[in-house]
């Protein structure tokens, strides 16, 4: 999997934020909100319908532990 963002983009977004939801590919998201909280998201599809797990709160929670969580979430996933 290809990831798009970089530490810096999120370095970057944590010191200037700007609200939206930045893919990172493999269903991982950075979502800053109105008031520039940034928070790392995985998006689960099961049964037809679109759930998000929250991972944590940047900068507690970092890109590359939110990529292997993500990836431990792909793994159940697939699982069932």
């Amino acid at each position: 999997m290809k990831h798009i963002l970089k530490s810096t983009d999120v370095d970057r977004l944590y010191k200037k934020p700007i609200a939206g939801s930045y893919s990172d590919g493999g269903y991982l998201y950075l979502v800053v909100s109105a008031k520039g909280v940034l928070s790392f998201r995985y998006r689960v599809n099961l049964e037809n319908a679109k759930n998000w797990i929250t991972i944590g709160r940047y900068p507690a929670v970092t890109l590359a532990y939110a990529r292997e969580k993500a990836l431990e979430y792909s793994k159940l996933v697939a699982q069932g």
